[in-house]
């Protein structure tokens, strides 16, 4: 794997938060409630601002599920990756840099090294990995 695909569960993360975040402040309009468009249409051709949130937050909420089904799938594919490594130092460096999302600083000072000695060595095993 690449730094780049074990890397990209973090931004998987992130994005579930933005609609997660998105999905909350639709929730909180006017009138919504919670309530979700079931596709049935209530006008003739003019929806109402309820009906138009609603189908914005449905929107939402089936691309939360599916940005949670990427990460879940992702999680599963990077933990197996980092389970099938030899070498103990470079599994907990990526457990947690990579599941844990923890800085280069915080996990040199949990194993009593420095940043650029822990990045680099995550980024010689990863190149010799390829």
């Amino acid at each position: 794997m690449t730094y780049e695909e074990l890397n990209s569960l973090f931004y998987l993360r992130k994005r579930i938060e933005y609609l997660r975040r998105r999905i909350d402040e639709l929730s909180n309009e006017d009138g919504l409630n919670g309530i979700s468009y079931t596709g049935i249409s209530t006008g003739l051709g003019v929806s109402s601002p309820v009906e138009r949130i609603a189908i914005k937050r449905t929107a939402l909420i089936n691309e939360y599920n599916e940005a949670i089904e990427q990460a879940l799938s992702k999680e599963q594919e990077i933990c197996a990756f980092i389970e099938n490594t030899k070498d103990a130092e470079i599994k907990f460096i990526m457990q947690k840099r990579f599941l844990q999302f923890m800085t280069y600083e915080k996990i040199a000072n949990e194993i009593h090294s420095d940043r650029t000695s822990v990045s680099k060595k995550l980024g010689r095993y990863l190149k010799k990995s390829r």
